[in-house]
C-alpha cells in the first residue's frame, strides 16, 4: 500500500473501537518513506476535531519489560498486614480519553518487551492491574526484518496479533507533499526549497530500496532529502560564496555521487524556471536550448520542469491585449507573457512544445481553447508547423 493509505486504516481502527472490536495495524516499510509522519498528521487532523485526542509515541527499542509493567515497590496489605510487591503504573499509559498509541519499531524490542506487547495487543492490558481505556487504538510502525536493519525476529505468536500492511514508497504522494501550494488568495504556502524540488523533478534521483543499492551507494529516502531541504532552508546555497561548502554539505547528506549531481543541478545545470526567464530571457533561452539537446539522460525531465513552471506562471498577455473595457491589459508582474512562451516553444523539441502551448492555452482560457488557438496562430504563424507535425489540428486552425 501507499503511505497515503495509512489514515484510512487508522480511521477503521477508530471505528472498530467504537464497536468494541480490536484492530492492531502494523505498517512495515523501508526507513524514511513517511509512515510515522503521515500518522502524526492524521493525529493532528483528529485533534482539530477533538482537542482531547492524544498520541503516545513509544520507541520500543528504548524499553525493558519492567518499564512497561512499572517499577516495583512494597506496600503493606491492610487486611493481612503482609508486605506485598506492586508495580507503579508508568506515566505514559493513559487512564482515560482517546487517542493513538504508536508502537515505533517493535521488532527492535527485547524479548521481554515483546511479551508485554502480546498481552497489550490481545487483551488491551499490561500486567494484572492495568487496562487500556476503550478510546485508544494501537498501531505499529516498523522496518522490514532484513539484513539492512538491526531487528530482533518477531515470532508467529506476536506477528499474529497484528494486521501487517506492507508500505511502499509513493512518488506522487511525495511530490504532492513537497510541492508548494497556494492559499485562497493565491499566495504560495508550504513546500520545500526549490533546489530540492527541481532536483527531484529532474529525475536524477530515483528511489531505491536498501537491497537495490550498490556497495558504494547510499540509501536516500524522502527523510534524507528532507535533511537536504533543511540545509537549504538554513542558507546552504544562499549566494555564490557558499558554492564550495554547499558541495561538501550535499555529499555529506546525499552521498558522494548523488550529492555531486545535486550540487551541479543547483549551480551549473539547474532547470530554467519562469523567474529565470523573467530575470534574463536571453541567457535562459540559451540554457533551455542546451537542455534540449540529445545526449543528456535527463534533458527531457529538465525541460519538463521548465514547461511546468511557465504554465504555472503564465498570464496570457500579448501585445494589444485588451480588457472588457477595451483598455490595455498589461502582463501581471512576475508572470510569463505569450511572447516569452513562444520563444521557449521554438527552441525545445516539438513534442514538448505542444505540451507547453496547449498547457498555457488551457490555463489562459480555462479549457475553452478553440478560440484561443485560432487567435494564437494568427499572432504566431511560425508555431503552426510545430503543431501540425504532431497533433490533429482543430477547427480553429483549419479556419485560420
Amino acid at each position: 500500500m501507499r503511505p497515503t493509505g495509512i489514515p484510512e486504516i487508522l480511521d477503521l481502527a477508530v471505528e472498530a473501537r467504537k464497536q468494541g472490536l480490536i484492530l492492531n495495524p502494523r505498517f512495515v516499510g523501508e526507513a524514511g518513506i513517511g509512515k510515522s509522519m503521515i500518522a502524526r498528521k492524521w493525529v493532528k487532523a483528529q485533534q482539530a476535531i477533538d482537542s482531547e485526542f492524544g498520541m503516545i509515541d513509544l520507541r520500543i527499542a528504548y524499553y525493558e519489560a519492567p518499564d512497561m509493567i512499572g517499577f516495583p515497590k512494597e506496600v503493606k496489605d491492610e487486611k493481612t498486614g503482609e508486605w506485598r510487591t506492586i508495580h507503579c503504573l508508568p506515566d505514559f499509559w493513559p487512564t482515560s480519553g482517546r487517542g493513538l498509541i504508536m508502537l515505533e519499531e517493535p521488532s527492535r524490542g527485547t524479548t521481554g518487551v515483546m511479551n508485554t506487547l502480546m498481552q497489550l495487543l490481545t487483551d488491551r492490558e499490561v500486567g494484572p492491574h492495568y487496562e487500556l481505556p476503550d478510546g485508544w487504538i494501537i498501531a505499529s510502525f516498523d522496518n522490514p526484518d532484513s539484513a539492512n536493519y538491526d531487528t530482533n525476529g518477531m515470532d508467529t505468536a506476536l506477528t499474529d496479533r497484528f494486521e501487517t500492511f506492507p508500505v511502499d514508497f509513493d512518488m506522487n504522494g511525495f511530490m504532492n507533499y513537497i510541492e508548494p501550494r497556494k492559499d485562497d488568495k493565491g499566495n504560495q504556502i508550504g513546500g520545500w526549497h526549490k533546489n530540492v524540488v527541481n532536483f527531484i523533478k529532474s529525475g536524477q534521483w530515483v528511489y531505491k530500496t536498501p537491497d537495490a543499492i550498490s556497495t558504494e551507494g547510499q540509501y536516500i529516502s524522502p527523510r534524507t532529502l528532507q535533511k537536504m531541504n533543511n540545509w537549504e532552508l538554513a542558507g546552504a546555497s544562499i549566494n555564490e560564496a557558499a558554492r564550495t561548502n554547499h558541495r561538501t554539505i550535499a555529499q555529506a547528506v546525499l552521498g558522494k555521487h548523488i550529492g555531486n549531481e545535486y550540487w551541479k543541478s543547483c549551480w551549473d545545470d539547474a532547470p530554467i524556471l519562469a523567474s529565470d526567464l523573467i530575470m534574463d530571457m536571453e541567457k535562459s533561452l540559451k540554457k533551455i536550448k542546451k537542455h534540449s539537446k540529445k545526449g543528456d539522460a535527463y534533458s527531457g525531465d529538465k525541460v519538463s520542469v521548465t514547461i511546468g513552471s511557465i504554465i504555472e506562471n503564465y498570464d496570457g498577455f500579448f501585445e494589444g491585449r485588451k480588457d472588457k473595457n477595451k483598455a490595455d491589459w498589461p502582463c501581471a508582474e512576475g508572470h510569463i507573457d505569450e511572447a516569452t512562451m513562444v520563444a521557449v516553444a521554438k527552441v525545445i523539441p516539438s513534442d514538448l512544445a505542444i505540451n507547453l502551448i496547449k498547457g498555457c492555452g488551457y490555463k489562459a482560457h480555462k479549457g475553452e481553447v478553440n478560440s484561443y488557438f485560432k487567435e494564437f496562430y494568427k499572432r504566431n504563424e511560425d508555431c503552426v508547423a510545430i503543431m501540425r507535425g504532431n497533433i490533429k489540428l482543430n477547427r480553429a486552425l483549419k479556419n485560420k
